[in-house]
């Protein structure tokens, strides 16, 4: 009886122990996840833009909540009516667009890309101006 009261208490302890380290995995798993997303997405776009020899964008929907990929046909970098939709990647529970560290709390998720809110291929397969696109959990 001993024996098994102590084997317990030893399996309690690692349970207890064992719960931030999970927590903590998952989070990054979401993130890493969403950012693997959008970089398959953008190298979609990208490929997208050669072959179709047209502009494409990779353009972070701060108020949807997601990634969208589209043939850019006008160049006004702006999804219009009849422009193909090449994939979208909605951001999970938890996981939203942040601005940088340290910034302030209104900053935008994404720096960079001339301020058109993601990369913009050329029909060469060349991006336009670089940037970033920021992911956080809480």
């Amino acid at each position: 009886m001993l024996e098994l009261l102590i084997t317990v208490t030893v399996l309690g302890l690692i349970a207890i122990l064992g719960i931030p380290n999970i927590r903590n995995a998952m989070r990054r798993a979401r993130l890493e996840g969403v950012a693997k997303e959008t970089a398959v997405l953008s190298q979609r776009a990208r490929l997208e833009a050669i072959k179709q020899n047209r502009q494409t964008m990779v353009l972070a929907d701060i108020p949807g909540g997601e990634i969208r990929a589209f043939v850019d046909a006008d160049e006004d970098r702006v999804q219009g009516a009849g422009e193909e939709l090449l994939g979208r990647t909605p951001l999970p529970s938890r996981v939203q667009f942040r601005g940088a560290t340290g910034s302030p709390p209104d900053s935008l998720p994404v720096d960079g890309f001339g301020g058109v809110g993601g990369p913009v291929f050329e029909p060469d397969g060349s991006v336009r101006s670089q940037g970033a696109i920021r992911f956080a959990d809480n």
